[in-house]
Order: C-alpha cells, then sequence, then structure tokens
C-alpha cells in the first residue's frame, strides 16, 4: 500500500500546523492576560480596583516567538509603568517549542482541571499561589471548552 505524499498531503498538513498554533496563541494569551492580572492585583474593567491601583493596562505588544509548528505571533500585555513582566514568555525568549505540546494536550477532552493546575505549576514553578492559579485557570478553561466544541 502506497503512501500519499503528494501535494494534498502537504496542504492538509500546513492546515493541521495552523490549526495548532492558534490553539496555542489563544492559549498563551489567556494565560498572559491572567498572569497581569494576578501582578496587578484587579481584572480588566474592575473599575474600583483599577481606580485605586498605581498603574493601569496599556495594550500590547507583539513578538514572534518559534514553536514545534512554527512561527506564532503572540500579543504581550503590558501595563503604563512596567511593573508586569511577562512570567511565560520571558523578554527574550524567542523559543517556545520547549513547552507548546503540553499546552495542546490540555485540549484533550480526557484532561480534567487538575490537570490543568499541575501544568501551570510546572511552568510558573512558584510564582503565583493555588488561589492565583486557580484564576489563571479558569481563563484557560474558557479557551479550552470553546476549542472542544
Amino acid at each position: 500500500m502506497a503512501v500519499n505524499t503528494g501535494k494534498g498531503s502537504t496542504e492538509k498538513n500546513e492546515k493541521v500546523k495552523m490549526v495548532m498554533r492558534e490553539m496555542i496563541r489563544s492559549l498563551i494569551l489567556e494565560m498572559l492576560e491572567g498572569e497581569r492580572d494576578e501582578v496587578l492585583g484587579y481584572e480588566k474593567y474592575d473599575l474600583e480596583k483599577s481606580s485605586k491601583s498605581k498603574t493601569a493596562r496599556n495594550g500590547y505588544f507583539s513578538k514572534v516567538v518559534k514553536s514545534s509548528y512554527g512561527d506564532i505571533e503572540i500579543l504581550i500585555p503590558r501595563d503604563r509603568l512596567g511593573i508586569y513582566k511577562p512570567i511565560l514568555i520571558k523578554k527574550y525568549k524567542k523559543n517556545i517549542s520547549d513547552f507548546d505540546n503540553k499546552l495542546l494536550v490540555l485540549f484533550s477532552k480526557k484532561k480534567t482541571e487538575e490537570d490543568i493546575i499541575e501544568c501551570l505549576k510546572g511552568l510558573y514553578q512558584d510564582r503565583f499561589t493555588d488561589t492565583q492559579l486557580n484564576r489563571i485557570k479558569d481563563r484557560m478553561t474558557k479557551v479550552i471548552h470553546k476549542w472542544r466544541k
């Protein structure tokens, strides 16, 4: 039996890689947003807490990172005073292939919220408390459920 390695096969592989990149990108954005919320001490649109904060959200900057599935453009959140420093994708980090597959595994229907927490603990080490990790997990869960549909 011959294996099809023609043009159609290559196009299909590229489409699969494109979907994988988008899944990774969307999950990383939520994780970074969660990081920023925890560092700033308030969520987006929490006017009461944001008015008492020393800094405010200040949009995003774009960064291209290399993954196991090709280059991915990531939007990195920032704040006005530069208090928030990304933890997951540090300032000079250009390659995320060391953890991108760990994130993709979370999209499996067999993975539970406990599995997501364990993944976060592995990625963040001791940077956040269990409560903070749970809030980041909640953001991730929304993205994961959206992709599972």
